[in-house]
């Protein structure tokens, strides 16, 4: 993860947590988007949340929507290297994300 976004995580941690504690379950990865176009569901399995995800993409630019986005769809939010994006969410099924070319590769950490 890059050192940013571990910062802004610690820092929506601290405002954010629902609980008034730090979060104990921490999930985090990254989704290789091989063919633009073809959106992937953040995960396939229930995971509940307590706050929401953090979006940055590694390489190239992303797309991160509630349903099966396209990069051509308006209801996506383009997220690039320069500024990830935290959205609030309940469950990691929550969210889908597609990328701008081949290849491309999205991290993601939720709590």
């Amino acid at each position: 993860m890059r050192a940013y976004m571990q910062y802004y995580m610690m820092d929506m941690v601290n405002t954010m947590n629902r609980d008034g504690g730090l979060p104990t379950d921490v999930h985090h990865g990254q989704i290789k988007v091989t063919s633009s176009g073809t959106p992937i569901q953040v995960s396939a399995t229930s995971v509940p949340l307590r706050g929401g995800i953090w979006f940055a993409p590694v390489t190239g630019s992303c797309y991160v929507g509630t349903t099966a986005v396209k990069p051509t769809k308006t209801s996506a939010i383009r997220v690039t290297s320069m500024s990830p994006i935290f959205l609030e969410a309940k469950n990691l099924t929550d969210y889908w994300v597609d990328a701008e070319s081949n290849n491309d590769t999205v991290s993601y950490m939720a709590w």
